[in-house]
């Protein structure tokens, strides 16, 4: 029987573009560089570039291949149908192929026959409020996700040159996915020498990462080893080159994206995993076992330690960006405005942010603690050179916490459709029903977003 949610997910994601493309016609916020970027590759000008534009043209070399295409079966010139609309219509597309991903990784993952469940669950984690909303604009983060998610299968399959193709890929789109990359490099060499999983070879506690790490150092001396390394390695040589002839990282300005040490963002992506996690965490049978394990020695140690660390990286390395106090379109600037801006608020958060690495920590139980410190330190490294606080940054370590939770019951997953598809709505009502008008700007309409 053919799936239905593949279907379904088409349909709701092409009907809310139809309102996006009705109440917002013109290009809007980052739009405005992307969608004319866009337009100048669809006229097949690949060396006018937008200074704004920081990330590289993955995203509008992957409109061109959808719209190409079309034109020769239109006759049109592929330029006239690079509209707006169209471009956001490309992502969409993105979408829905994320929908399938993630379906793919889940049964991988899962090693479950291809079937309606992982299809029902999949097209539910697409939900995902900072995923779902900007498969309706043009933006970049869809199809960085996608190339993502598709790396990182591929590593879950054992097939390290396809992964390292479409973590180059992923890089094209946006440059900190060389980190995911990573990640999906680690995954392919944990697989092979099943030191990914908790149960292989009783890998269960933080004691037993040092032995683990020391057999994966011995074992990367293998020829198997090896025959996985070198197909990342040739990205990571590809992206040094790329950072060397660049003089960095960022592409265009980057006044607004230099690196500093903002320890906290990887406080906030901990807290933003939890409590999008919470249908998982609060309603499993593991929740109070979890809770209860804080009153051990050992939990101790890690309690004090995490929160001495945690209120030591609030008070020297918060950082705040122009972005988010300038910017009152953004959920960001009314978090900092109404909570972070106060020291009060930072400190008496920290106890929280241990509390959600630990849950984290816990619910990833499935893992072995090498896998678990994996994520947390790439996550780490992706995002803690950022000095802008952006919800968007922690969309892949969401959707990599999520994927990797144990398998949800159908009240968790009914609660986690109810909980994303609830701030769906919210933000997509504010978005196209509640625009408000800057006096410095009164003929243009503003509209709120993530």
């Amino acid at each position: 029987a053919m799936e239905v949610w593949p279907f379904a997910a088409a349909a709701l994601v092409g009907g809310v573009a139809y309102l996006v493309n009705l109440h917002v016609p013109e290009p809007y916020m980052d739009e405005i560089f992307h969608v004319p970027q866009a337009q100048r590759i669809c006229a097949h000008d690949f060396t006018t570039w937008d200074p704004m534009i920081t990330t590289p043209p993955g995203t509008y070399l992957a409109s061109l291949v959808v719209l190409e295409p079309l034109a020769r079966l239109t006759a049109l010139l592929t330029s006239e149908l690079c509209s707006t609309a169209m471009l956001r219509a490309t992502n969409s597309m993105m979408w829905i192929a994320s929908v399938y991903t993630v379906q793919l990784i889940l049964q991988t993952l899962r090693r479950s026959p291809p079937g309606a469940p992982c299809a029902l669950e999949a097209f539910v984690i697409a939900l995902f409020p900072l995923h779902f909303f900007f498969a309706t604009v043009y933006y970049t983060d869809v199809g960085s996700a996608l190339f993502v998610l598709l790396c990182y299968y591929a590593a879950l399959g054992k097939m390290p040159y396809l992964s390292a193709a479409l973590g180059g890929a992923a890089v094209i789109f946006r440059q900190t996915n060389i980190v995911w990359a990573g990640f999906a490099a680690g995954c392919c060499l944990l697989c092979q020498f099943d030191l990914a999983d908790a149960n292989s070879n009783a890998n269960t506690s933080l004691a037993g990462v040092p032995a683990a790490t020391l057999r994966l150092l011995r074992q990367m001396v293998s020829v198997r080893a090896v025959a996985v390394a070198v197909p990342y390695l040739a990205l990571a040589a590809l992206f040094a080159l790329f950072v060397h002839w660049n003089n960095g990282i960022v592409l265009g300005d980057r006044t607004a994206h230099a690196a500093v040490l903002h320890l906290p963002q990887l406080l906030y992506c901990c807290l933003c995993c939890a409590a999008f996690a919470t249908p998982h965490i609060l309603l499993s049978k593991r929740f109070w076992p979890t809770v209860l394990a804080l009153k051990n020695w050992s939990s101790l140690v890690y309690v004090v330690l995490a929160t001495a660390a945690a209120a030591a990286a609030v008070h020297y390395t918060t950082h705040v960006h122009r972005y988010t106090t300038d910017d009152n379109r953004h959920v960001t600037f009314y978090v900092w405005k109404n909570a972070l801006q106060y020291e009060k608020v930072r400190f008496a958060l920290v106890p929280v942010y241990v509390l959600c690495v630990w849950f984290l920590w816990h619910f990833l139980h499935q893992r072995s603690p090498l896998w678990r410190l994996m994520l947390f330190a790439l996550t780490a490294v992706a995002i803690v050179p950022a000095k802008l606080l952006e919800f968007r940054y922690f969309l892949m370590p969401f959707v990599l916490v999520r994927l990797n939770l144990p398998v949800p019951t159908k009240t968790q997953l009914g609660c986690e459709a109810l909980l994303y598809v609830v701030i769906n709505a919210v933000t997509y009502f504010l978005f196209l029903h509640r625009p408000f008008v800057w006096p410095s700007e009164p003929e243009a309409l503003q509209r709120f977003m993530w």
